[in-house]
């Protein structure tokens, strides 16, 4: 009898025990998320400053998004086609090529970066 009681009181300690180291995490995991700014919030900022032709301040925004989440690739591709519109050829090849690396089946970055080469009278490539 002892012994069952002994484990059954090990039992609850675990059980005790894993159940506030989880949330321990969970408390560290939300306070990375509240001091971390959502890369797709920030992405729909620089689409709206892309739509009202800031494309400076869209370029500004979708850094930010990449500095978070690397390999957005649209993120990419977006800031990439706003250095095109500043005609900043060569930023924009820049990025529509990381683009492609992180989306290499996205036929929309590859007629992207040849419009970009076409403009930059780089038809060879």
């Amino acid at each position: 009898m002892k012994i069952y009681l002994s484990l059954i009181f090990v039992l609850i300690e675990i059980l005790f025990t894993s159940s506030c180291s989880t949330q321990k995490l969970y408390k560290s995991k939300q306070e990375i998320n509240i001091n971390k700014p959502d890369p797709d919030f920030l992405f729909k900022e620089g689409n709206k400053l892309f739509e009202q032709k800031k494309f400076v301040e869209s370029i500004d925004k979708y850094k930010q998004v990449i500095n978070i989440s690397s390999g957005f690739s649209k993120a990419l591709n977006n800031m990439a086609y706003a250095y095109y519109q500043i005609e900043d050829f060569d930023n924009a090849i820049k990025n529509f090529n990381l683009a492609i690396n992180y989306s290499p089946n996205c036929a929309d970055y590859f007629f992207n970066i040849g419009i970009c080469y076409f403009k930059n009278k780089n038809i060879l490539k």
